[in-house]
């Protein structure tokens, strides 16, 4: 991607935030009737070079999550991430979900690029047991995890990945008319398929962000819009990256998702 289009992107999601924001000043935050969230950190691949962030990040997370006052939070790391265990989950949820309920998913750990039975690029979450080398056998690919989230019957899903995108088939996120109602899947990752993901402070550099957004804003009315926290992360790290690492968001359908806090609490200690 040329960084003429890059800057075009940022523009349009910034103005698209801008105008989510002014509507959600005035109307209510999202009411759903479960919110539903599935955390995912892996460090120690046998495999892999060891990760020194990515169960941290997860964790704090799933302590966002409950601050928020999540119905469910599961916390999924390291050994307990294999691929039965993350895809029997998503089963699991799939089968217990509800219509106006919301999922949401985080993965931290590595991820994988390559070509996938049919010879085209996809994406791929690499759960701990990952070979070398068999990363589309072992992998969960973007394609198979958006089919999972698409057969559920639920409003609203988001998903928050501090790994690489690639595969998903998601666009690039517009205002809507119609955000408290329509069906939507949502998806903001740590940067594109060449992107290097930078760490700071005992957490990858996207994940730090999404954490200081929602403390941010937990005493708000208004909730955590997802466009509006992907504008913030977004110009956040290409500002502290010089453009190296670059966030992109994502949507399938119109709606939009916001997050209330259920009981607030003090907003915890944040960077600018």
């Amino acid at each position: 991607m040329t960084k003429k289009s890059n800057n075009t992107i940022g523009r349009a999601l910034a103005a698209a935030a801008i105008i989510l924001l002014t509507a959600i000043v005035t109307s209510p935050a999202q009411d759903y009737s479960r919110r539903i969230a599935v955390c995912i950190g892996i460090n120690a691949y046998p495999s892999y070079p060891t990760l020194s962030c990515s169960v941290n990040d997860a964790v704090e997370v799933s302590q966002v999550f409950k601050t928020y006052g999540f119905d469910q939070v599961i916390l999924l790391t390291d050994e307990e991430a294999g691929r039965e265990d993350i895809t029997s989950t998503l089963e699991t949820v799939g089968a217990e979900i509800g219509e106006n309920d919301l999922l949401v998913f985080f993965y931290a750990g590595h991820g994988w690029t390559g070509s996938d039975a049919s010879g085209n690029q996809m994406g791929y979450l690499l759960p701990v047991g990952t070979r070398k080398g068999h990363e589309a056998d072992d992998g969960i690919s973007m394609q198979a995890l958006r089919e999972a989230v698409e057969a559920m019957p639920n409003r609203h899903s988001l998903f928050i990945m501090d790994s690489c995108y690639s595969g998903f088939g998601i666009n690039v996120a517009t205002s809507s008319t119609d955000w408290t109602s329509s069906r939507s899947i949502q998806m903001l990752t740590a940067g594109g398929a060449l992107d290097r993901a930078f760490e700071a402070d005992g957490h990858g550099l996207f994940t730090r962000y999404i954490l200081n957004y929602f403390h941010r804003s937990g005493g708000r009315d208004s909730g955590v819009s997802a466009l509006g926290l992907a504008s913030y992360v977004r110009n956040r790290v290409r500002k502290e990256t010089s453009g190296w690492q670059t966030p992109h968001f994502g949507r399938m359908g119109a709606g939009e998702i916001v997050i209330a806090m259920g009981e607030p609490t003090a907003a915890l200690a944040m960077a600018n």
